[in-house]
């Protein structure tokens, strides 16, 4: 540790060079429960992203018991992208002579091993119902950002953060670290989302009347997120009365937004809209 890069922090570094660090047991157990409570709470708002993004319906969402598993198991594998990808930035500065070809060389090994772990993590975030294939770009787009943001931020300690005093090094870092999540998941929302555009073909889109056929893909979409129970069934048809010529006797009934199917069977377990 008093040769490691945790030196350059402020105040722990400081403790690692005069008293070192000490704590309680009890405490520490404590706080590892709830850290990884509320962790698996950031993992399960992931999934809620990405389904919600893919249009996924309430009923081919995994149930509270998977969702949680998937959550410790998305938790798990970042875990080890980091460890991995911390083991092998270090690999690249143990010798002088060759640290530019050994960081070269990390730096490609790290990137590899983010990539895999963002395709199991979006695989453990993604319902079953939308095939492995259709995110496979997005995910390797937010593993080379997140490498690309790792290096960005690593540049800024070493260069900058480690020089500053106590104080403004440890605001320093919260900020940064706070700016740093947000850009990634930002980022990786955006990539998800342009898969999504991609592989249903939701362009163009349209900003006036009138409506696109990826306009109308999308609103059904929408709708469709909805359903909340197998046995129901929702059907759309998306008409616009802005779709239509502008005339003073319009019927009252293209007024609402949406333009309702018939209504069906009484006897018929499902409900159309």
């Amino acid at each position: 540790m008093l040769h490691s890069a945790a030196v350059d922090f402020p105040l722990i570094g400081t403790q690692l060079k005069t008293t070192g660090l000490r704590g309680n047991l009890f405490a520490l157990v404590i706080s590892l429960v709830i850290v990884a409570w509320g962790a698996q709470g950031v993992a399960r708002s992931i999934q809620t992203a990405f389904n919600t993004l893919w249009n996924v319906p309430f009923t081919d969402r995994p149930n509270f018991g998977v969702t949680i598993l998937r959550s410790f198991g998305l938790l798990a594998v970042m875990a080890l992208s980091i460890l991995a990808t911390g083991l092998l930035s270090g690999v690249g500065s143990l010798n002088d002579s060759l640290g530019i070809t050994l960081r070269i060389v990390a730096f490609i090994g790290s990137a590899a091993i983010n990539v895999g772990a963002f395709l199991l993590a979006f695989r453990l975030a993604t319902a079953r119902s939308v095939p492995f294939r259709c995110f496979v770009r997005s995910a390797i787009i937010a593993a080379l950002v997140w490498q690309a943001l790792l290096a960005a931020v690593s540049l800024l300690v070493e260069h900058e953060v480690r020089h500053a005093q106590e104080l403004y090094g440890t605001f320093g870092i919260v900020l940064g670290l706070l700016a740093w999540l947000h850009l990634q998941s930002l980022l990786t929302l955006l990539a998800v989302e342009a898969d999504v555009v991609r592989v249903r073909r939701l362009w163009p889109r349209s900003a006036v009347p009138p409506l696109t056929r990826a306009d109308r893909l999308a609103y059904a979409d929408y709708a469709k997120t909805t359903m909340r129970r197998p046995d129901h069934e929702v059907n759309v048809d998306v008409q616009f009365s802005m779709d239509m010529p502008a005339s003073t006797d319009m019927p009252a009934s293209t007024d609402t937004p949406f333009a309702a199917a018939p209504e069906a069977p009484t006897d018929d377990p499902r409900t159309e809209l």
